[in-house]
């Protein structure tokens, strides 16, 4: 994953969870959530930084190449 500009990698074991099935405008949509397992403060600190920013994103306060409005 990408923060910041800065590529990221994390290995852990994550259980899949709210597994749900759905249909949007004719095409089938399956959400889901994961929850993981065993992470370290770093990974922790990346994901929560990754989440932050896509919220961001998608709420329109933050370009998608990650550039402030």
């Amino acid at each position: 994953m990408k923060v910041a500009d800065i590529e990221h990698v994390i290995l852990t074991p994550v259980e899949l969870r709210n597994l749900h099935r759905g249909s949007e405008a004719g095409s089938v949509v399956i959400n889901h959530g994961f929850k993981f397992i065993d992470l370290d403060e770093d990974s922790r600190l990346i994901l929560i930084a990754f989440t932050y920013q896509q919220f961001l994103v998608e709420t329109g306060n933050l370009e998608p190449n990650g550039q402030e409005l």
